[in-house]
């Protein structure tokens, strides 16, 4: 591998002025003032980015070695402080000094990327210590899944711990990444695969695990087919989970209340479902399944800790069940993606399709009129959405992946689905919601100067 030298990191100084404030409304500074310590700090970057860097590391030690100085330096502030000096020590060929300063970064804040991939950097390629570097190198694409060269430096980092089949798909992914063509960042700011070519394959690495194979089925919506992503053991687990906790599905109404499917409308509608439906909770799965095949799910679609799942809806369709033309998404529950796991039967020639009716990928014909005239919530002629767009066949241990919101952060309408009447035989799926965090719990940007 070419080395990944760290160069001058991109980071704007944040100074916590806390105490400073409050003497500036007293005494207020002429326009135009700056404050010393950050015009000392500018002056280091400034030296640093003008080819300098043996200056610029003076500069940056005066900074640190003032006790004041680094008093008032928030903890990203100093986290960037500690990891340019550490990125001027390793390109001057002394990458132990790199190294206490990249773990001085982290103390101040663990969550800086370039500190955690330049130490998997350094650890793994200079001091060999690759069980280490594995960890930082993990965490680094965790903090930021967009960056190509954090995956090529963790397949480094994996095949020289003999762990080749997972090096070769962290290849593959900062390859695609680079080319910028299977996968993005959405303005959601959560990573998304991007569907570009029917049937196209990606083998998508599964850390620890082997790799799953995904499918691309529908271009518009995005759905993908992810083969045998549940084994037979937690297939059976989850069945036997749900069967005693079994009731008759619900629908949420127009008007917010919930319905049993049986009592859904009092009009000559059909019911909008006919199903039965259990939730579980992965607490009360002595097993860990449930866990493992969330932890699994995650990893899947590279989400952050942030995304909430949902529990666990598992559903049995009867012959005659079906759920009518729905989307997964309400105003109250911001679903941002679904995987919908087939868990068994209903058994060739049985129907029980998942349909997407405005995929134009598929048979369609089904007009945006058409589909509009249709009641998602009491009900709809689920025998005609199904007769048009986009259908994957339940095979059971696949999981079929949506999203339910577009690239441009708002909620896609053309991932409007339904499942399909079952003919014959017993089907049994379930639903995991991975939900956008609440607009008052996303972090803070932080201040810049």
């Amino acid at each position: 591998m070419a080395r990944c030298r760290a160069g001058i990191l991109a980071f704007i100084l944040c100074i916590a002025l806390t105490g400073v404030a409050a003497q500036e409304d007293r005494d207020p500074k002429p326009p135009g003032y700056l404050d010393p310590l950050v015009a000392k700090y500018k002056r280091a970057l400034e030296t640093h980015r003008g080819g300098d860097p043996r200056h610029a590391l003076v500069q940056y030690y005066k900074l640190l070695r003032n006790p004041d100085d680094v008093a008032r330096l928030s903890p990203q502030a100093l986290a960037a402080l500690h990891s340019n000096v550490g990125s001027i020590h390793y390109d001057a060929g002394a990458p132990q000094a790199a190294v206490v300063h990249f773990r001085e970064a982290l103390k101040s804040d663990p969550e800086h990327p370039e500190a955690r991939v330049n130490l998997a950097l350094i650890l793994s390629e200079d001091f060999e210590e690759h069980d280490e570097a594995l960890t930082h190198g993990r965490k680094a694409i965790e903090l930021r899944p967009e960056h190509a060269k954090s995956y090529h430096l963790l397949g480094n980092i994996l095949q020289k711990l003999g762990q080749d089949a997972e090096a070769h798909l962290r290849f593959k992914t900062a390859e695609t990444l680079a080319s910028g063509k299977t996968a993005s960042m959405g303005s959601t700011g959560l990573w998304r695969w991007n569907a570009t070519e029917l049937g196209e394959i990606t083998h998508v690495p599964m850390g620890d695990e082997a790799e799953v194979i995904m499918e691309t089925i529908s271009l518009v919506p995005p759905v993908f087919r992810v083969r045998d992503f549940l084994t037979a053991d937690e297939r059976k687990r989850i069945i036997e989970l749900a069967t005693p906790e079994l009731r008759d599905s619900h629908v949420v109404s127009m008007e917010g209340s919930n319905k049993t499917s049986k009592n859904a409308s009092s009009s000559h509608l059909p019911p909008p479902r006919k199903s039965s439906t259990a939730w579980l909770v992965a607490d009360t799965d002595e097993t860990g399944v449930l866990e493992s095949i969330r932890r699994r799910a995650m990893r899947l679609m590279v989400l952050p800790d942030s995304v909430r799942s949902e529990r666990l809806q598992v559903l049995r369709y009867e012959a005659g069940g079906y759920f009518s033309v729905h989307h997964e998404s309400t105003a109250f529950i911001r679903r941002y993606a679904t995987l919908l796991y087939y868990l068994d039967g209903p058994g060739d020639g049985n129907g029980g399709e998942t349909v997407f009716p405005l995929g134009p990928d598929g048979d369609g014909g089904l007009s945006a009129g058409e589909l509009a005239s249709m009641d998602t919530i009491s009900g709809g002629d689920v025998r005609r959405a199904c007769e048009v767009g986009v259908r994957a066949a339940p095979v059971a241990g696949d999981a079929i992946l949506f999203y339910n919101f577009g690239s441009d952060g708002e909620v896609d309408p053309s991932a409007i689905h339904a499942a399909c009447e079952v003919t014959g035989g017993v089907k049994w799926a379930a639903n995991h919601w991975f939900n956008l965090p609440e607009e008052d719990s996303k972090k803070e940007m932080r201040d810049e100067l």
